[in-house]
């Protein structure tokens, strides 16, 4: 069994009882089974049991989820926002993606460190080019993943 955050889309650890990411409460996530298909026998929002034929929830009157995968399509936000994390972050500019989808700590933090890695470049590119590449490739390779994760499990809306 694998709990997603109805919340932000993230996976939920077993051994956790709230969301990493967000702080949501496990209780209220997504159930997946093994093959990736929504437990569909409990609400994602409060976790009471309920009829197949009911459309809402009887405890809390949240809407039941009916599909059998929540992860998201790829929709124009997130191809943008997949294009605004690879091609300025092939010229060392990291944070747009994240901007387009609305994740503003994310991206402040992301441009933070674009404005820190261009203040250190000189300094970096006659001592230790290497270690200054490895530093670029790492925030590149970081900052593209964590887009391509919240755009692949359906964090955007």
């Amino acid at each position: 069994m694998m709990y997603i955050c109805s919340e932000c889309g993230y996976q939920i650890p077993d051994d956790a009882e709230f969301c990493h990411q967000c702080g949501c409460l496990r209780s209220k996530a997504l159930r997946m089974d093994d093959r990736g298909y929504v437990d569909e026998g409990r609400c994602h929002n409060c976790g009471q049991p309920f009829r197949g034929d009911e459309f809402f929830c009887g405890s809390c009157g949240t809407a039941l989820v009916r599909t059998s995968n929540p992860r998201g399509k790829l929709d124009g936000k997130g191809i943008i926002a997949l294009i605004l994390a690879l091609v300025p972050g092939f010229f060392n500019v990291f944070g747009l993606g994240h901007l387009v989808l609305r994740q503003w700590s994310r991206g402040v933090m992301f441009l933070g460190l674009t404005a820190v890695l261009w203040w250190i470049t000189p300094t970096f590119q006659a001592t230790s080019p290497i270690m200054l590449m490895l530093l670029q490739v790492g925030l590149f390779m970081y900052q593209a993943m964590d887009i391509f994760r919240f755009v692949n499990l359906g964090g955007t809306r």
